[in-house]
């Protein structure tokens, strides 16, 4: 073999290894840095004019940057693939830090989303969960935290709309007969069939 030959065969199998270290390194990178699946929230007056153009319903958390439950629920329920995947899909997820002076628009009103919270919401405590209808109407309200699978079953509840017509409710869990549901405790609300 003549030493040309080599030459050029060392320096492509130079070139390939830098290409595939490369290509390697760019995809572990670019693993590393891109964004998991996340919901897809957008800002008051942006949701609800989404909202009104595809006629699904608004999923409206309000939260406190300072409070220990809204945090857990970002960190440990917002990030679980059925509650991802059911927000982005059926609902238009809108997010709101109760404490926010960023000035919005709702129903032709200009406001704080703190006035927002309070006026429209009462969100006083936080977290505090509601389901709206593209037109205004609250279809339902959870307080507090929700684990992951207390907040499929009420996803699935309005998305499937088991409420029946909105009735602009200021404080409503799902009815024990039709969805399982948690109280305060975090404790599952099962009928006692055992006899006293």
């Amino acid at each position: 073999m003549s030493t040309t030959l080599i030459r050029r065969s060392a320096f492509l199998i130079c070139l390939l290894c830098s290409v595939v270290l490369l290509v390697s390194s760019t995809d572990s990178f670019a693993q590393s840095v891109a964004p998991r699946d996340s919901i897809h929230w957008v800002g008051v007056d942006t949701g609800f004019a989404i909202a009104k153009e595809t006629g699904k319903p608004v999923f409206l958390w309000f939260y406190g940057s300072w409070c220990p439950h809204s945090k857990h629920m970002l960190e440990k329920v917002f990030v679980d693939t059925a509650v991802i995947a059911r927000l982005n899909a059926y609902f238009v997820p809108i997010k709101v830090e109760t404490a926010s002076r960023r000035k919005i628009t709702y129903q032709g009103v200009s406001m704080t989303e703190s006035e927002f919270a309070i006026t429209k919401f009462n969100a006083r405590s936080v977290p505090s969960t509601w389901f709206v209808e593209p037109n205004g109407c609250r279809i339902l309200h959870l307080k507090g935290f929700r684990p992951v699978y207390d907040l499929v079953q009420n996803l699935d509840y309005v998305r499937t709309k088991q409420y029946g017509e909105c009735q602009n409710v200021s404080l409503i869990d799902p009815p024990k007969t039709t969805q399982p549901r948690t109280d305060s405790t975090k404790t599952p609300v099962v009928s006692d069939t055992r006899k006293k």
